[in-house]
């Protein structure tokens, strides 16, 4: 008999006795969510909780090749994709990166001609019953602060 993959570990296959051994306690986990919901299918996340926690551990002496070797074609696997990444979103990264430098210099500016703009104080000539209402923008600058919606009424 040959080696047949792992029911849920698909990359790994495993010796004949395993097999056996694998599927008679892949049975009991789906006979036990059956009871529990008689519309089950699928694998069984227990199944999968055990292969993880005590069967993968425990036979890994055994099976250690295939697992480096697989370890091995996830790090190829991961630097295909990561250049792929880097052509593909590379321009882009680059991009947004370009607009923020631009939104940084024009806030600076902004900020820096408001400031200007502020030396010189405000001043407000006030009699009795005027009513004096400013209106201004918010600035989305932390380091400014903008009058909104202000009234004063002088009685």
């Amino acid at each position: 008999m040959l080696s047949r993959p792992h029911p849920c570990l698909g990359w790994l296959y495993v010796n004949p006795g395993d097999t056996r051994r694998l599927f008679d306690r892949l049975c009991s986990f789906r006979d036990a969510e059956l009871e529990k919901d008689p519309t089950f299918s699928g694998m069984p996340q227990s199944f999968i909780d055990w292969t993880w926690r005590q069967w993968l551990p425990s036979n890994l002496h055994r099976y250690e090749k295939q697992v480096r070797d697989h370890i091995h074609y996830l790090d190829l696997k991961l630097g295909r994709l990561n250049e792929q990444l880097e052509q593909v979103a590379g321009g882009v990264l680059d991009d947004r990166d370009a607009a923020a430098d631009l939104r940084d210099r024009l806030q600076h500016q902004l900020s820096s001609n408001l400031i200007k703009a502020r030396k010189s104080p405000l001043k407000l000539h006030l009699t009795r019953g005027s009513l004096v209402q400013i209106r201004s923008v918010m600035s989305t600058d932390p380091t400014t602060i903008i009058l909104a919606n202000l009234c004063v009424s002088l009685v």
